[in-house]
Formats: structure tokens, C-alpha cells, sequence
């Protein structure tokens, strides 16, 4: 997925996995960085997918699964809420990529990121406190 984000070339056989996926992050606007380093205050990870439009900034990230999930899991949401607090992105979404049905994809957008950060940032400070960590400042 990547790749064809980028417009580079990939395996052809994917072509009915990839196809589903290039269509639902249109709605998002223009890619601006695929897997993206993104830091944010005690906290890091890597952003699939980038997106910005002219009413706002998505952060996306796909994931492969044999259930499609109806909403998003809280675990994704929450680590798209920190990332999306990093990158003062306005939208997130999860994009889900069945293994069982090839082409089969369900687009979750997540549109509560404040009250999710919030909660993710508790989590933070909990394991910060479990496993003694100080980021450093």
C-alpha cells in the first residue's frame, strides 16, 4: 500500500487488495508523508499514511485483520489520537484490509480525538509511572 501511496510500482497480483484502498483515502485529500516518524511528548511512533485537504489534516493507518470490525478497535483509536495530537491532524481514520476477502475493506473515521487523547494520555502517565520512565524534556 505504501508504495502505490507514492505512486510507485508494486506487485500486480495485489492490484484487488490495493484497489479498494487507493479509492477510500481520496476522500482524505493529498498525501503528505507515508510512514512518518511522529513524536510526540513522551510518546513516538510511526504514521502510515498523512493526508491533507483544504478543510483539514487526517492521520490514517491500515491495518490487516480476519474480522472486519463495524467501528474501530479503542486500541488503534487511541494510538491515532496521540499521533494526531502531534501532528494537530482534525481527522483520523482506521482503514481495515480483510485476509479473508480479498478486496474487502471497511474505512472507520475517528472523529473524537480529544476525548480519546485524553484517555490515551492517562494510559501514558500510568505505564510512564509502572515502568519508571521520565521522557526526557
Amino acid at each position: 500500500i505504501e508504495a502505490a501511496l507514492q505512486g510507485k510500482p508494486y506487485q500486480a497480483d495485489l492490484e484487488d487488495c490495493v484497489a479498494p484502498v487507493l479509492v477510500a483515502v481520496k476522500q482524505f485529500g493529498t498525501l503528505t508523508a507515508s510512514e512518518k516518524c511522529i513524536i510526540g511528548n513522551g510518546y513516538a511512533g510511526r504514521c502510515d499514511a498523512k493526508f491533507n485537504d483544504p478543510r483539514y489534516n487526517a492521520v490514517i493507518d491500515f491495518k490487516t485483520t480476519k474480522k472486519m470490525p463495524k467501528e474501530a478497535y479503542i486500541e488503534h483509536r487511541l494510538q491515532l489520537a496521540a499521533y494526531a495530537t502531534a501532528e494537530k491532524a482534525h481527522v483520523t481514520a482506521n482503514i481495515y484490509i480483510s485476509t479473508l476477502e480479498r478486496g474487502k475493506i471497511s474505512v472507520c473515521i475517528n472523529d473524537d480525538i480529544e476525548p480519546t487523547f485524553e484517555a490515551f494520555n492517562h494510559l501514558l502517565k500510568a505505564w510512564q509511572w509502572m515502568s519508571d520512565y521520565s521522557p526526557k524534556q
